[in-house]
């Protein structure tokens, strides 16, 4: 033998590719330039080989093809236009030129980018009188994302523009994937997509099954062919696997007979279960239980509702039937693989997902109650009877400060019934949106608790967030302080629960709110109150405010922060509270009280001392409590060792402080070079900052060549709005090169910030205000042009003696001392910059 004839292949060759009437279908649609075909069918049916053997077997220079992977996601509406166009200028250089791609940037700058799509396409379409077949596989790739309705509802507009743009009827588009052609428009202000032509590729017959193994040239006899499509039923997948199992025993010389193929058969298939397309079949019965009861209804042979029949069919279980007539398993290996104890197991493992997640937030573990939820949640078609245990989600969310998340889950609930204007339901979003700085949309939930309810804690709760948006406001403050005053009388009313109660945190914090709000001895006498109110342990940011508000903090007060420092907040590591008490217990106690206090915290936690000093400094930050929160974050730069929570400190003081401290910046860049995870937008408004104030004396020198080295280490981000603050690097990056004389590098530098510039112009979703672009553009216009040939040496010195010993610095970080002599063609090509001269010679 000479090999395998059924080789496992992606692509099948059109020597072995067997056509079925959806090639015919596809073929005419695609050459009638009518109404665009839609292949829809379940997974691991061959949509990809119907699609590419199309290709194969019609293009020519009167018919072009441009095939576009839809499973490869896109960031917006833009970036799928510009792949498009990107694909047709690498598959038909002749008729899309490499400068389409920027045509159509430059075009979107002003308009909407599938304005500017179908202005390039229609000026191609112009200049050629051939045809244009753009296909479009694993639309499913595309829906659900924030731009899918645009791109869909521009493609159906294509086929309507068609009487006016004659070049337009020369355009299709062919669509294949799993969901139906009314799922891709989701806004149901927006037309529907009814205008494509639904193919759908039927499993092989049995001639079609004979056909591929002439085609393979298989030694198989007809018990041999009829026990494959016994298993398969002719599903293109399974039948070319068995296939190929079968074809290499043939070639290991055992003999094949119906035996053989149950065995194949059992061992690919029917053991772990860990093959396409069973293994993707089984996911989603497992993540879904509509389609789990679905399964279950098919076993029993249950009536199924229209939605069940489809959902069994695009998931590859169920046979597509009329409405009055029973569907059957796609196949016998399916029905095998759906046994009614594997369902039964699914059933029990996901009520224990619930439970668990359930009795987590019972024990206030929110971390790991919301895991628990999002595990169950998974790929689930959620009901009404969900309702309670999504709130839930978003509670926990919103207690581990997670208020994005958080009211995203309420919106949810929000959409699986109950009353939207419920005050405990009111009392979760508006406080959600409050953390969100959504300040007016939360007073207006809070405001709607007031109209319905007259006393209770949700009225409490309304009143306490009304109170703290007024707070904000200098000309609310007493409007804040009668709403938090009133909060705290109703504390006394009998409903109001006791003391200990966790749902009534928010409540007793009415009297912290209103403490913060007073002054002298009204302030000392709410904070005591609080305080008895809180039972034990109180709470640290009222023993915090307590110790403030005192004339004198006496060492038992000062203990007392300590001892509820260490042992409260170990079960809530709320930054709120750890803040205003770490700054008492440094300002009272001294450096070493509060570093004990720390580590000891960190003990009793089981969290690491970087953490809880990242929580501290958080604390104060959010409480603007900015002297403090300078003098423990500097403290913290040197002592914390995660990189990434050194350069969260560094950047928070860098962008808060007024006056520039080199030391910290240099810290902060050290902390960068350390590559502490992935960088964020404020870290790049902190290297400008840092580049400000890094100037040409001695110390700004030295911070100048640091930071040129170390903005050289960061590679362009992949994310479209990050991507965009880049330009922010390119600025540092410029700046520092041009301090350093190297005005090549400069310029080699703006080239790529011109990109970038044009890039961020041309963004459906600008991040950069235009002011901030435009000033960097500003800047790029008034670099001064390369003097020389010769590129300047790159350091900060004016002048380096050969045999003088320096320190380099290369961008990987490495450093090496040696005479300059010696690294001088490395610094003046820019691979390292002088950090360090010893000035001694030899």
């Amino acid at each position: 033998m000479s090999g395998a004839r059924l080789p496992a292949v992606a692509v099948i060759p059109d020597e072995l590719y067997v056509e079925r009437a959806a090639d015919r279908q596809l073929a005419a649609a695609i050459l009638g330039m009518g109404r665009p075909p839609y292949v829809l069918d379940p997974r691991q049916m061959g949509k990809t080989n119907l699609l590419l053997h199309a290709r194969r077997r019609l293009e020519s220079d009167d018919l072009r093809f441009v095939y576009v992977d839809l499973s490869v996601r896109v960031a917006s509406d833009a970036d799928f236009y510009r792949r498009v166009l990107h694909l047709a200028s690498t598959s038909h250089p002749d008729l899309f030129t490499g400068s389409a791609v920027e045509a159509f940037g430059q075009a979107a700058a002003g308009m909407d980018p599938s304005a500017a799509f179908q202005a390039l396409i229609v000026e191609r379409l112009d200049a050629w009188p051939g045809r244009l077949a753009i296909v479009l596989d694993e639309v499913d790739g595309l829906t659900g994302l924030p731009f899918s309705d645009s791109v869909f509802a521009f493609i159906r507009s294509i086929f309507f523009t068609r009487e006016t743009v004659l070049a337009l009827k020369r355009l299709t588009f062919v669509l294949a994937g799993v969901a139906e052609p009314s799922q891709l428009i989701r806004d149901k202000s927006i037309s529907p997509f009814n205008i494509g032509q639904k193919i759908f590729l039927r499993d092989f017959s049995a001639e079609q099954v004979g056909e591929l193994v002439g085609r393979a040239a298989l030694p198989f006899g007809p018990e041999v062919v009829d026990r494959i499509i016994y298993w398969t039923s002719g599903n293109p997948r399974l039948t070319w696997d068995i296939a190929s199992e079968l074809d290499q025993m043939d070639e290991a010389g055992e003999a094949l007979s119906v035996g053989a193929v149950d065995d194949a058969v059992e061992r690919l298939f029917l053991v772990s279960y860990d093959r396409p397309p069973i293994d993707h079949i089984r996911t989603l019965v497992e993540y879904d239980p509509a389609l789990r009861n679905a399964v279950a209804a098919l076993r029993r042979s249950s009536d199924l509702t229209d939605a069940q029949r489809t959902a069994l069919y695009l998931a590859g279980i169920a046979t597509r039937t009329p409405s009055d007539v029973q569907p059957a398993f796609r196949s016998r290996i399916v029905d095998r693989a759906m046994t009614e104890r594997w369902l039964a197991e699914l059933e029990q493992s996901a009520a224990h997902l619930l439970g668990d997640a359930q009795v987590a937030f019972q024990k206030r573990r929110f971390s790991a109650a919301i895991s628990g939820y999002r595990d169950y949640f998974a790929g689930r078609t959620l009901t009404a009877t969900d309702r309670v245990d999504v709130i839930r989600l978003g509670v926990a969310q919103l207690e581990e400060g997670l208020a994005a998340e958080a009211l995203m889950s309420f919106e949810l609930a929000g959409t699986l019934g109950g009353d939207p204007m419920d005050p405990s339901f009111l009392a979760w979003t508006g406080r959600a949106k409050r953390l969100l700085g959504r300040l007016q949309e939360a007073e207006q939930d809070f405001r709607a608790i007031l109209a319905s309810v007259n006393r209770g804690r949700h009225r409490v709760a309304a009143l306490v967030g009304i109170a703290r948006i007024a707070a904000a406001e200098p000309d609310r403050v007493v409007e804040a302080r009668s709403l938090a005053l009133e909060a705290v009388a109703a504390l006394e009313e009998p409903s109001m629960g006791s003391g200990d109660d966790p749902s009534l945190r928010d409540q007793r914090n009415a009297l912290e709110l209103a403490a913060s709000l007073t002054e002298g001895q009204e302030r000392v006498a709410l904070l005591r109150r609080a305080i008895e109110l809180q039972g034990a342990p109180p709470s640290l940011r009222a023993l915090a405010m307590l110790a403030d508000a005192s004339a004198e903090q006496s060492r038992a007060e000062l203990d007392r922060i300590v001892d509820t420092f260490i042992t409260a907040a170990a079960d809530d590591l709320a930054p709120a509270q750890l803040g205003p008490a770490g700054a008492v217990i440094r300002r009272g106690l001294g450096p070493e009280a509060f570093n004990g206090a720390v580590e000891a915290l960190a003990h009793s936690a089981g969290l690491s001392r970087d953490g809880v000093l990242a929580a501290v400094f958080d604390g104060l930050v959010g409480a603007n409590a900015t002297d403090d929160a300078l003098l423990i974050g500097r403290e913290a730069m040197d002592r914390v060792s995660d990189a990434e929570l050194a350069r969260h400190i560094g950047r928070t003081l860098i962008l808060r402080q007024s006056d520039f401290d080199a030391g910290l910046a240099g810290s902060y860049l050290d902390s960068v070079a350390r590559n502490g995870g992935a960088l964020v937008r404020n870290d790049y408004l902190a290297l400008v900052s840092v580049g400000a104030g890094a100037s040409r004396g001695d110390d700004g020198g030295r911070l100048n060549a640091r930071l040129l080295a170390t903005s050289q280490r960061l590679s362009k981000p992949t994310d479209p709005l990050l991507r965009q603050s880049f330009l922010l690097v390119r600025y540092v990056q410029i700046l520092a090169a041009t301090r350093s004389g190297d005005y090549e590098a400069a310029q080699a530098l703006s080239a790529d910030a011109r990109l970038l510039v044009d890039e961020i112009r041309a963004a459906p979703e600008p991040d950069l205000p235009a002011s901030v672009v435009d000033g960097v553009v500003d800047f790029l216009d008034r670099l001064p042009s390369v003097h020389s040939p010769q590129t300047p040496v790159r350091n900060q010195f004016r002048t380096i003696g050969r045999n003088e010993v320096v320190t380099v610095e290369y961008r990987d970080g490495s450093r090496v001392t040696a005479k300059f002599k010696a690294l001088r063609q490395d610094v003046s090509q820019g691979a390292c910059v002088v950090v360090e001269r010893q000035d001694q010679s030899a």
